[in-house]
Formats: C-alpha cells, structure tokens, sequence
C-alpha cells in the first residue's frame, strides 16, 4: 500500500511541476473556501470528464463505481459516486453532500495511508468541473437536494 500512496503522491508532484500556471486560473490554498462554481454547461462537464479521466479513473473506475485497478489496491475503498453516499461531507448522514464538500475532498485529499491525494495542483475550475462530471453517476443528484450544512456547536 504504501507504493501506491508514494506512487500517486509522486505522480501528482511531477503533475504540478510539469505544468505551467495558465494565466487566469486559480489555485485555493486549503483551508480557504473556494470560489462559487461554475454555472453548468456542456463546456464545464467535458473538462470535468478530461480531468476525472487523468486524474480519478484509475482508483474510482470508468463507470464511477469504485472498482478502478489502483483503488481495488487502496487500504479505503474509494468513493463510489454511483450510489450518492460520500465518505466525508458536512450534511446528515444518508444525504447528498454539498457540492463544496466534494470539492474539498478532491482538494485536500485524505489522509495518506488512504491512496487520494490533494489535488493541489488542479485549478478551481477543473476541480469544480470534476464535481460536476462525478454527480452524473448517481441518479440521486437529479431526484433529491443535497441535505442541509450540520452545524456544530463549540
């Protein structure tokens, strides 16, 4: 497990050093709340597709569904986007999660014996355009809202 995690990790710094800062683009260092998200479009959903293609197919497979080559080797099963339920979100359990809070899972990665990686070196765009792409997976972002944000109390 841990040369997946140093091969992944490895990967996304010769990623980030390879490409150039195109102008315009936007980088939000954690912990910053992103920008809002791009309005939907066939534009932003084919740049979601190009990005979940070289960056997420390998662990959550072509069809979203977990069952990628590198995530079947993951020590955490990697998400499977067909079934609307996410790992890590900020509503109640059994509800959608907002769309920032898949947002920030492809930004800041987890934790790293679990195999994703922070995608730090993905733009705000491509990172939003990536959450749109994996809603289309799950039936469910069409039926239902995501729920409300839980708030915690100090």
């Amino acid at each position: 497990m841990s040369n997946l995690s140093s091969h992944v990790r490895w990967l996304c710094l010769v990623a980030s050093l390879a490409r150039g800062a195109e102008p315009g683009t936007s980088i939000t260092p954690w912990p910053k709340e992103p920008p809002p998200a791009p309005a939907p479009s066939a534009e932003v959903l084919a740049l979601g597709e190009r990005v979940y293609r070289g960056a997420c197919v390998n662990c959550h497979g072509e069809k979203g569904d977990g069952l990628g080559q590198e995530g079947k080797l993951s020590a955490v099963p990697p998400t499977d986007f067909t079934t609307g339920e996410y790992h890590f979100r900020s509503t109640p359990a059994g509800t959608l999660p907002l769309d920032v809070d898949v947002f920030h899972s492809i930004r800041r990665g987890m934790k790293p014996d679990a195999g994703m990686p922070a995608y730090v070196f993905l733009t705000d765009r491509e990172v939003w355009a990536v959450v749109a792409y994996v809603k289309r997976f799950s039936p469910r972002w069409e039926k239902e809202p995501p729920g409300k944000r839980l708030e915690l109390s100090p």
